[in-house]
């Protein structure tokens, strides 16, 4: 993980095995409206390991998760409330939504994967932007 110039960039090359969820935590954040760009370069997820959720990059926020991956479809677990959004490898993407505050946590779980994110507002809190350190 590197935070450099404002943005945050995950890269993780990971051995046999299942992926572990990697976790970034935040305070609380405040309720409203809230902003996610970011950028997937790679990502293999390890589909030899039988069914798993694999995600580049996940934002949790009072219960309710959106993930964002390169394939069409995503298994996640039962119970689970997730929205998933298909970004195109290489390519920014901004996903948007409200959200009703508290605990926030970014998430990455897949085997080998490079993600950036360079901007991340929840409410009124601006969490990440580029050129900020």
């Amino acid at each position: 993980m590197i935070l450099e110039g404002g943005s945050l960039q995950v890269l993780r090359h990971g051995l046999f095995g299942r992926p572990a969820t990697l976790r970034l935590p935040w305070g609380p954040v405040p309720p409203g409206p809230w902003q996610l760009t970011a950028r997937i370069d790679a990502l293999r997820a390890g589909p030899d390991l039988g069914p798993q959720a694999s995600f580049a990059l996940g934002w949790q926020v009072g219960g309710s998760s959106v993930l964002l991956g390169t394939t069409p479809t995503l298994d996640v677990p039962p119970g689970t409330r997730a929205a998933y959004y298909v970004a195109p490898q290489g390519r920014w993407v901004t996903v948007r939504g409200d959200g009703p505050g508290g605990p926030a946590e970014l998430q990455v779980q897949a085997m080998d994967v490079a993600v950036t994110v360079t901007h991340l507002r929840a409410g009124s809190a601006l969490l990440l932007q580029p050129g900020r350190d």
